[in-house]
């Protein structure tokens, strides 16, 4: 419980010392607690002033309680709380005088306790509030300043911040923000740099997370970083190109785009035979260089990205090149007619795997599906300079990769072979 700050001497009508008042035989009332005087309180102190006494009397008393001379213009505005108290006897009562502090100055007054009977008990008031009640130099605002705390010295504008301690030491309503860049710490991802904060523009691939969503690598938000820093996404502008999608997208046709990620394109399409070996140049003559022939059975065009060609001791990779629908395409060791023996070639690959024209074999597959695959043997028709070629009365139709397998369907083709153009009748 708060006592009376600011209390002049106080006066009982036909008393003396001023210490107690004969209500005419009704009641006596006694001031109760140390009367302190005090020069001076904060703007932001609005507790009230208590004047506390006792009915030390025999019976029980009303004590009606009043301020006069109140200057309602002064900077501290006094009333009272209520201003009816019944007092029984050898009881105590307070009287509180609520404070409100609008600016610095004083504000003066008197609490007058009257009694039945007509007796009273008159308290003097004088009050000060000061503009720099905690002085470190910096006025309340009522005052016309900008201290946010009059209270505590250490709070005043210019005084040295120290972030997050949920003090506001400098007075410009930030404690949480330390870069000024309008996100507090708790969404603010790097609050020393004010380049970084939700909402800030995100510039790819830089390292930096600058809009503080924790995503500087994957701009569609597919969930995979893009390829140009060594991520899985080939595409990074597109959500729908991602690892694991469909190629083609699911119940789409074939688009010519890799969906997926793995450099083959509409993998999603194909099955066994669909490009199938038709013609092979084994044992060339001088000057001429060795190739295989294919012929696109799917129907449509055939990207042949990431596509492979194996034989029993190595491994080619084929390029970005593209067969037609019902086209011919001619690999070739060496694709320059001028040097090839004028052989017209589609796609050159090097190093041309060795195939052993007597016993070997070669497959193609895109990813892990083998698309064809063919295995030739001593009994097989051959001739140097001539080509292996399948004859034109097996019908091929691309759904199953082994239509090109059996022996009986091959046979001994023209000097140089047929390469791009259809096989001749077999003799």
């Amino acid at each position: 419980m708060r006592t009376l700050l600011l209390l002049l001497p106080l006066c009982a009508v036909g008393c003396a010392p001023w210490s107690r008042a004969d209500l005419s035989g009704v009641a006596q009332l006694e001031l109760r607690g140390e009367i302190a005087a005090s020069r001076g309180r904060s703007l932001d102190d609005d507790s009230p002033l208590e004047v506390i006494f006792a009915n030390v009397g025999q019976r029980p008393v009303e004590v009606r309680a009043a301020l006069e001379g109140i200057d309602t213009s002064a900077p501290l505005l006094l009333q009272v709380e209520a201003d009816a108290l019944r007092v029984d006897p050898g009881a105590e009562q307070t009287v509180r005088v609520a404070v409100e502090p609008r600016g610095p100055g004083e504000a003066t007054g008197t609490l007058r306790l009257t009694a039945e009977g007509g007796a009273e008990l008159v308290v003097a008031l004088e009050l000060e509030a000061v503009a720099d009640f905690d002085q470190d130099g910096a006025d309340h605002a009522k005052a016309g300043g900008a201290d946010c705390d009059d209270a505590d010295p250490a709070v005043s504008p210019g005084a040295a911040e120290v972030w997050y301690d949920g003090l506001d030491a400098d007075c410009d309503g930030n404690d949480d923000d330390a870069d000024g860049d309008g996100a507090g710490r708790a969404v603010d991802c790097d609050d020393a740099d004010p380049a970084r904060a939700p909402g800030n523009a995100e510039v790819w691939y830089d390292g930096v997370d600058a809009d503080c969503d924790g995503n500087d690598s994957d701009a569609d938000g597919d969930g995979y970083a893009g390829r140009v820093i060594d991520g899985p996404d080939c595409d990074d502008a597109d959500p729908t190109v991602r690892p694991g999608a469909g190629d083609p997208a699911d119940g789409a046709e074939a688009d010519g785009r890799d969906e997926d990620c793995d450099l083959l394109i509409d993998e999603d399409l194909l099955v066994g035979g669909d490009l199938m070996v038709t013609e092979l140049m084994l044992e060339p003559d001088l000057g001429v260089t060795p190739w295989v022939e294919l012929r696109n059975l799917s129907g449509r065009a055939l990207a042949l990205d990431a596509w492979t060609l194996r034989a029993d001791r190595a491994e080619l990779e084929l390029g970005a090149a593209t067969v037609p629908a019902d086209a011919l395409f001619v690999l070739c060791a060496d694709a320059d007619p001028l040097s090839n023996g004028g052989v017209d070639c589609d796609l050159g690959l090097s190093p041309w795997p060795a195939w052993l024209p007597a016993s070997d074999g070669l497959s193609l597959s895109a990813g892990s599906l083998r698309v064809d695959a063919l295995r030739w043997g001593p009994t097989w028709p051959r001739a140097a300079g001539h080509s292996l070629q399948l004859s034109p009365a097996v019908a091929l139709s691309g759904a199953d990769e082994a239509e090109n397998d059996a022996v009986e369907g091959w046979c001994s083709g023209p000097s140089g072979g047929s390469p791009g153009a259809e096989n001749p009748a077999c003799p």
